[in-house]
């Protein structure tokens, strides 16, 4: 089977191989409760639109581009079309991105047959195959571990057609799809042009003008036609998101980058042996030089784009293959101007043993460093749990409401995918009108920031998801919905229970389903009508509630678990754990 293989085809099969496997093994002792995540469904929701006829929108005859990925969107579409389910099949898939992201960086490491090549070969290779924060993305079930994949392998394309002096058509090929996986493929677009005209030699000019045809060309064609389809420049999740620059969305974007250098560890040493390089006046690599220039240009993007809600560094983990490449490569700089290469390689060759273990300690403090600087961002596991959650409610609506039922809430992802209704995004990043809302960014969590309360209210939708519950038991009504700002909650949800409308023109009900309750705010003239029998106005006890979130918000986040597990003991009343945890400052 192998006797038309050649050398290096056999060398990154095995490399890929060995990274699945250690991929699969590590999720399947430790990180079995990573699953997919509430906006990955957002995505899907889109998808199954498209393959039902209904054009790529969230809610038919709305044309709102509230997904990110439009290549993500259009393989999941596939997915669905031949009946697969997109949540296996999307981690599947990240699976194997992750898998060639190790195995790319292997072959590209141990070009030379020598031992230190080697070693940075393989340490490449087992710290991304068991990399947290890779691992955590990949089973959410959303494009980042995807687009990360096209962001390293345009990388390494570029370095492989500058040293032979060929057309970037791969390269070009690469950065187009990497711009139809995120936006900030316009980002690595612009750096490689400018990695073009600073390294491309003589024939850099016309370089530039192939790379700019093949990438520019069909992303102007599909520029166009998203033009046309949705009527703005920018998607409907930046205008939500982002709205307009300003110094305090920068400055929340600063603060997010250095977190996330320090959470990995390995941008921090890049930055260090970069300035002792420049100290040094020692020449950087080819390879290197790429891999600065795009890391430079993304970590632009993620400074003006305001950083990310959610954590493990979703938004930095596209450039850290190319950040732990470019720290290789300065230190070898380090080491040939410095330092005796040739005494590391008798070491090695003398005691190679003992150096393998310090390569798997230094991998292990790594990512055991990068598990403990991101712990508190419990609103990775918290999300997960909310999804679960939503995923049930969505089920559990689609049975027990009409089909022409509207619903405003938060947490858009499952429960529109799982209820086929009309869902409104509270947060807007599926809604025209509150996208366009203007209100500062910058100040709160990033893209939890807008809200239009007099406008949802006016599309008068039959449920409110906010401050919704599940469990045994009926639940009581909000305290917050008697007016007061609680401090934790976010401004959307605090301004939609001070509106005075929400308590003439809605009821808080239970939805009894089996065994379990659900709890929403419906709107009155729909209470009792068909498709609502099985809905029961919920019990007043707005003091007794109001009483409870006063102690639970004065406690810290350890001893608010606490309470609410006491709570749940003592009332038989339902808490919504993870919801109030992950609407905790940190």
């Amino acid at each position: 089977m192998h006797a038309g293989m050649n050398k290096t085809t056999r060398r990154f099969l095995l490399a890929f191989f060995v990274a699945l496997a250690i991929s699969i093994f590590i999720h399947g002792s430790i990180l079995r409760k990573y699953t997919i995540y509430d906006d990955a469904y957002i995505t899907y929701r889109y998808s199954k639109n498209l393959v039902n006829g209904f054009g790529p929108v969230w809610n038919i005859g709305e044309y709102v581009e509230g997904y990110t990925s439009f290549l993500h969107m259009i393989l999941m579409a596939g997915v669905i079309a031949i009946r697969r389910d997109p949540a296996r099949i999307s981690q599947g898939l990240s699976l194997i991105c992750l898998a060639l992201i190790s195995a790319l960086g292997y072959l590209r490491l141990t070009k030379k047959p020598d031992p230190l090549a080697k070693i940075s070969g393989v340490s490449f290779l087992l710290y991304f195959a068991s990399c947290p924060a890779m691992l955590a993305w990949s089973f959410h079930g959303m494009e980042t571990v995807i687009f990360a994949a096209l962001v390293f392998g345009t990388t390494l394309a570029l370095e492989s057609e500058l040293r032979r002096q060929k057309m970037p058509i791969l390269s070009g090929i690469l950065t187009f799809l990497a711009a139809l996986a995120r936006p900030e493929g316009i980002a690595l677009g612009a750096a490689i042009g400018l990695a073009i005209l600073l390294m491309g030699g003589q024939k850099k000019w016309k370089m530039a003008v192939i790379f700019a045809a093949v990438a520019g060309i069909p992303f102007m064609i599909y520029f166009a036609w998203r033009y046309s389809y949705y009527g703005y420049l920018f998607p409907n999740t930046y205008y939500a998101k982002v709205g307009r620059l300003s110094y305090r969305l920068a400055e929340r974007g600063l603060n997010y980058l250095i977190r996330c250098m320090f959470g990995f560890i390995v941008p921090v040493l890049m930055v260090v042996a970069f300035l002792v390089v420049r100290n040094l006046k020692v020449k950087i690599g080819l390879g290197t030089g790429i891999q600065l220039i795009v890391i430079l240009a993304m970590s632009g993007q993620i400074v003006l784009s305001g950083g990310d809600y959610l954590g493990f560094g979703r938004f930095y983990l596209p450039i850290l293959p190319s950040a732990v490449m470019a720290l290789i490569g300065l230190c070898k700089a380090m080491g040939m101007a410095k330092w005796n290469l040739d005494s590391w390689r008798q070491t090695f060759l003398a005691k190679p043993n003992r150096v393998w273990v310090k390569v798997a300690c230094l991998i292990f403090v790594l990512n055991f460093f990068n598990v403990v600087f991101f712990v508190n961002h419990l609103r990775v596991i918290g999300g997960i749990r909310l999804t679960q959650g939503w995923e049930y409610t969505g089920k559990m609506l689609a049975q027990n409401t009409p089909q022409d039922v509207s619903i405003a809430t938060l947490g858009i992802g499952a429960v529109g995918y799982f209820s086929g209704r009309t869902v409104i995004d509270v947060l807007g990043l599926t809604d025209e009108t509150i996208a366009h809302t203007d209100l500062p960014t910058g100040s709160g969590y990033p893209g939890h920031e807008k809200y239009n309360t007099k406008y949802l209210l006016s599309r008068k939708p039959d449920i409110i998801m906010v401050c919704n519950r599940g469990g045994p038991f009926p639940a009581f009504e909000c305290l917050c919905s008697k007016g007061k700002k609680v401090g934790g909650i976010l401004d959307a949800a605090n301004d939609i229970f001070a509106n005075p409308a929400l308590k003439w023109m809605y009821i808080y009900a239970n939805l009894h389903v089996g065994d379990q309750y659900l709890s929403f705010y419906v709107l009155r003239d729909r209470l009792g009508k068909p498709g609502f029998e099985n809905w029961a106005p919920a019990p007043d006890a707005d003091q007794p509630c109001a009483k409870v979130l006063q102690d639970f918000t004065s406690l810290n986040r350890r001893d608010k678990i606490k309470f609410l597990r006491k709570k749940l003991k003592e009332e038989g009343q339902t808490f919504d754990l993870w919801d109030f945890i992950i609407n905790q400052n940190n």
